[in-house]
């Protein structure tokens, strides 16, 4: 599951996004595979009203607010900014008619998240912020309960959304699947050594040598025949390319003390299957672009701001910048807890799929780091879709 690409840019103010993000075509259109009006199967219409039902006053007893008031503002309004600037040419990511006229639509979007940016700034003087109080949230916003998809979730194939599997423990009924994605700081090296033996390549130029994943994993790229197409970008182990090509971006720390910023650029040519994300079988590979040297702190520092405050999920369905709070019981402390986060990333994974959210976690130097943050939090959750009142 590949994603980071489209908040990234929202963060950084990009103008353009790549032709192909994460698996998820802006420019092209998609090969609809579930809501294709086919006799007997849903049309996306249906999926959407059986999956999203509004409720009133939905957060009740003891819980506490986690999410960092600062961070989301921040989330808020870089994901405002764009929707205000790319409304007519990136149209593809605000949404299907479908749920703005039966959920929210990218207008109420943009109005939800406008108040939540006003209220933040209100309140930074008091210290005190009203959106970590569940009452000022039922109060003050609608919401609609998000029940998963579980039948698009068993022709996926998902996990965690299927009763009676090996590691099942948790009731699915009106939940979805919770997820992480996170960023990596990883070694990296400026030539190839015996740690570092995989590379990221960048294309030079506009042809896209015709090898699949794990041929390029076997070398096909060191060949002489692909000399002027690709050039590598930095060195890496196995193990940390295979993390870049999931996550969309990598941090290297490289020998010299540098820190450097890389990010998905183009694919060659081979879509993500779904039904092969467990079976390490999908032959997409993904070609890079370093960021710009003097700007990679300033990268770095954003991922930061963005933990635990943004979500990747079903953006062209569902659409950009929908406020969603997720409600769950800490699964060490046994504490109920929300977090408030935009939904402002996608990936190849979230095509046609209203089961599952991704939360961004925040940059990690191993996945076991990663695996301490997550293990807090459930395999699903409650979840709701937000707008002012």
């Amino acid at each position: 599951m590949l994603h980071g690409l489209i908040w990234l840019m929202i963060s950084l103010g990009a103008a353009s996004i790549p032709v192909s993000v994460h698996g998820f075509c802006i420019d092209k259109p998609q090969v609809v595979k579930r809501f294709d009006h086919v006799p007997g199967q849903d049309t996306l219409a249906q999926a959407i009203k059986r999956s999203f039902a509004p409720v009133v006053d939905p957060l009740v007893g003891r819980l506490t607010v986690l999410t960092d008031p600062v961070s989301l503002q921040r989330a808020a309004q870089d994901t405002l900014t764009y929707m205000e600037k790319y409304a007519v040419t990136h149209a593809k990511l605000f949404g299907s008619p479908a749920f703005a006229s039966h959920v929210a639509s990218a207008k109420k979007a943009q109005e939800t998240l406008s108040y939540l940016v006003q209220l933040i700034e209100q309140d930074k003087k008091k210290g005190v912020f009203r959106v970590c109080d569940p009452k000022f949230l039922n109060k003050n916003f609608s919401f609609h309960r998000w029940s998963g998809d579980t039948k698009g979730a068993k022709q996926d194939g998902d996990y965690f959304m299927l009763d009676g599997k090996k590691n099942f423990t948790h009731e699915t009924d009106g939940k979805i699947r919770l997820t992480h994605y996170a960023i990596y700081n990883f070694s990296g090296s400026y030539v190839k050594t015996k740690e570092h033996t995989h590379a990221l390549y960048g294309l030079t130029g506009e042809a896209i040598p015709p090898c699949s994943k794990h041929e390029i994993f076997a070398g096909a790229l060191e060949a002489d025949e692909y000399k002027d197409a690709v050039k590598p970008l930095v060195w890496f182990t196995r193990k940390a390319v295979s993390e870049a090509m999931m996550q969309g971006t990598i941090v290297a720390h490289m020998p010299d003390g540098r820190q450097r910023v890389f990010m998905i650029h183009r694919n060659n040519k081979i879509r993500y299957q779904k039904k092969l994300k467990r079976s390490g079988k999908n032959e997409t590979y993904w070609f890079f672009q370093e960021a710009d040297a003097q700007a990679a702190p300033k990268y770095i520092k954003k991922f930061n701001y963005r933990a635990n405050v943004v979500f990747a999920g079903d953006i062209k369905t569902i659409g950009l910048g929908k406020l969603i709070a997720i409600n769950y019981t800490n699964t060490l402390t046994g504490k109920r807890e929300i977090r408030l986060g935009v939904l402002a990333d996608t990936g190849g994974a979230f095509t046609d799929n209203l089961y599952q959210l991704d939360l961004f976690a925040g940059v990690y130097s191993s996945k076991t780091a990663l695996y301490f943050h997550m293990k807090q939090m459930p395999n699903v959750t409650e979840a709701f879709i937000l707008s002012k009142k």
